[in-house]
C-alpha cells in the first residue's frame, strides 16, 4: 500500500476569498493550486491575490481576441475567457511564460493516476455542481505494491483506495456546507462518475514538464 500526495496543505486556496468573480473562479483558483503543487513559480504583483491576477490575463484584451477566434461558439453564448478549458491553459502559461500546462481532451481514469504518480497534479473538471465544477486532483492511495509500476499499463484500478481532491469551494460530501475542501477524498468508481465526459473521457490539465 502507498500514497502520493502532492498538496501543499499550508497554500489550500478558497475561491471565495477572491476579489475578482468569486463564485466563477474555481478554474482559476485550482490553477494556482496546481502550479504551487506542482511546484512552478510564477510572478505576481504584490497587490493581488494571485488567483485575481491569473482572472485578470483572462479578461485581458489579448484574452479576449484569443477567445473570440477560437471559442466563437462560446463567446455567443455569454461564456468569459476565464470560464473554458483552453483559455485556462493559456492563461496558466501566460502567467508562467512558458508551456508548462498541457490540456488533454481524451484522457483516461489509467492516465491520471499514472500522471499523479509521476509527480503531475491535475486540474480537472465535472459534475460535482450542477454548473460544473473545476478541482485540483492531487494524488491516490493505492493496495498495490508500489514496486510493480513500471509503466502505466502496470496500474491495477481495482486496486486504488483513495482519490484525493482539493477542491476550492469546499468539500462535495457536505454538499459544500464545510467550505474546508482541503485533502477530500473519493474513491476511485465515485470519481470516475463525476468526472466522465461524453464517451468515458477525462479532461484534465497535465504539468507537461513531469511527465516527459
Amino acid at each position: 500500500m502507498f500514497t502520493i500526495n502532492l498538496s501543499r496543505d499550508d497554500e489550500y486556496s478558497r475561491q471565495t476569498g477572491n476579489k475578482l468573480i468569486p463564485l466563477e473562479a474555481c478554474n482559476v483558483t485550482c490553477g494556482i493550486m496546481w502550479l504551487r503543487d506542482g511546484k512552478i513559480s510564477f510572478w505576481c504583483p504584490k497587490s493581488m491575490k494571485p488567483e485575481d491576477y491569473l482572472t485578470a490575463i483572462l479578461l485581458g484584451d489579448d484574452a479576449w481576441k484569443l477567445f473570440i477566434e477560437m471559442e466563437r461558439e462560446k463567446y455567443n453564448a455569454g461564456l468569459l475567457p476565464q470560464n473554458t478549458s483552453m483559455m485556462l491553459t493559456w492563461g496558466i502559461n501566460r502567467l508562467v511564460g512558458r508551456p508548462v500546462d498541457w490540456f488533454i481532451q481524451n484522457g483516461s481514469l489509467r492516465q491520471m493516476i499514472w500522471f499523479l504518480y509521476k509527480g503531475s497534479p491535475l486540474i480537472m473538471s465535472g459534475s460535482f455542481t450542477s454548473a460544473g465544477h473545476f478541482v485540483c486532483v492531487v494524488g491516490f492511495t493505492s493496495l498495490q505494491h508500489e514496486g510493480d509500476w513500471h509503466s502505466e499499463k502496470d496500474i491495477n484500478l481495482d486496486l486504488i483506495e483513495t482519490v484525493w481532491v482539493d477542491d476550492p469551494y469546499g468539500n462535495y460530501h457536505t454538499d459544500y456546507k464545510d467550505r474546508n475542501g482541503n485533502n477530500v477524498s473519493f474513491n476511485l468508481a465515485d470519481f470516475d462518475k463525476l468526472t466522465n465526459i461524453p464517451n468515458g473521457q477525462k479532461w484534465m490539465h497535465v504539468n507537461r514538464e513531469k511527465i516527459k
